[in-house]
This record gives structure tokens, sequence and C-alpha cells, in this order.
């Protein structure tokens, strides 16, 4: 992908999750370990990719469930930053 140590690379590719293993695998394996608010998060797009001593992926979701403002539900998204570490051989 030609991305910079430490510099992050936007997606030029597909944008789904399911198109793209690798991401996918990180986003199902740190939804394990994290305890989210607001709400189910849904993967939308693959976003882009950071490489610094192993993968930062930048993921954006969607808020299932609506934040309540003034009794009013707004949708709501936000993006994901997952890591993966480098294989060492």
């Amino acid at each position: 992908e030609g991305n910079l140590c430490g510099g992050w690379g936007a997606n030029t590719g597909a944008v789904s999750l399911d198109e793209n293993k690798e991401v996918k695998e990180a986003y199902e394996k740190a939804m394990k370990s994290v305890v989210l608010t607001g709400g189910e998060w849904e993967p939308v797009a693959y976003l882009g990719m950071q490489v610094v001593g192993g993968y930062n992926y930048k993921v954006l979701c969607r808020v299932k469930e609506s934040w309540k403002i003034r009794q009013q539900n707004w949708p709501s998204s936000t993006s994901m930053s997952i890591r993966k570490e480098m294989q060492h051989s």
C-alpha cells in the first residue's frame, strides 16, 4: 500500500470489511475485548491504515442505537482505530 512508517494512508480499494480479511479479523478481535457505550456498533467502511510497529486500521462505524438528545433520536457514527501487532519471526 506504500504507507510511510507513522503516516496514515487512505484506503483506495474496497471499503467493505468482508473484502478486507485482515481488517475484518482485527475488528472482530477488538470487539471481543472492548466495552462500548451508546448501543451496538456496526462497521460501515474501512477508511485507511497506519504502520507503526504493527498496523492501525481506521474503520467507520454506525451506532445502531441512537443517542437521545432533547427527546429526539439522532443517528450516530464514529471512527474506530484498531491495532494489529506485527508478527515477528
